[in-house]
């Protein structure tokens, strides 16, 4: 009932703060939603993690830049940007994470679930790529779409700029947006693990096992992925879209 409550009144801040435009958000969220529940439910049935998580976050990021952005030259240099980020993280996080061991269960959440069957037939390792994903999927279309916007408005109103000029433009840009978005994922994910920390203290756990703690380690990877992607979607953004919007105008 409180679940229900909150998106009632979640629902209606948007609609009287944002319009129209508020009102199309909390269908973009609610439709974001319902894929993200589609993406668990073929993961348990033993369909790939990773491919179906970017097949899922590519369906989840056209469908809030259709509905938010619209069908224009700034969303598909967003969609593009985004999904060239999602292949380069999947790589590089399914790499890591099978080099630090840290996909399955640590000890405090296997104090949880001993009672149930933990044979899921679903390599963990690929899940935990998997939420890396998902968890950086926002803050990259956030980033995107903000930079794609700042180009597309400095072209139209002067469209006599040189590429490298639009380029420089917006890397200032996105050096700004930069230092906003890394704290928003730093707090974000300090916040998700704050309990993490009161719990190693009431158990009394030393520093070494701290650091060692497969949780903790899971969560600094978690970080850092999330951070790299959203570095890497700045340049990228900003080249797609100096290329888009200058091939357009032509």
């Amino acid at each position: 009932m409180m679940i229900v409550m909150l998106a009632m009144i979640l629902f209606i801040l948007m609609l009287f703060i944002g319009g129209e435009q508020g009102l199309r958000s909390f269908g973009s969220l609610m439709i974001n939603f319902m894929v993200l529940a589609m993406i668990i439910s073929m993961i348990a049935l033993g369909i790939n993690a990773i491919l179906t998580t970017v097949i899922g976050c590519l369906l989840i990021t056209a469908l809030t830049l259709l509905l938010n952005v619209g069908s224009n030259i700034k969303s598909l240099a967003s969609g593009l940007s985004v999904m060239l980020v999602l292949l380069v993280i999947g790589i590089y996080s399914g790499i890591i994470v099978s080099s630090a061991g840290i996909e399955g269960f640590s000890q405090p959440e296997y104090t949880d679930i001993v009672m149930f069957n933990l044979n899921i037939g679903t390599s963990m390792a690929d899940v935990a790529v998997a939420v890396i994903l998902i968890m950086l999927l926002g803050a990259m279309i956030d980033t995107s779409v903000a930079i794609s916007s700042f180009l597309n408005e400095s072209v139209r109103l002067n469209p006599h700029q040189s590429n490298s000029h639009l380029f420089h433009s917006a890397m200032n840009v996105g050096r700004d947006i930069l230092g906003t978005t890394t704290n928003t994922l730093y707090f974000a994910f300090l916040g998700s693990f704050m309990m993490l920390f009161v719990w190693f203290s009431l158990e009394g756990y030393t520093f070494a096992m701290v650091v060692n703690s497969k949780l903790l380690n899971r969560e600094i990877i978690r970080i850092l992925s999330s951070g790299l992607g959203c570095v890497l979607i700045i340049p990228i953004t900003a080249a797609i879209s100096t290329l888009l919007f200058k091939k357009t105008q032509r």
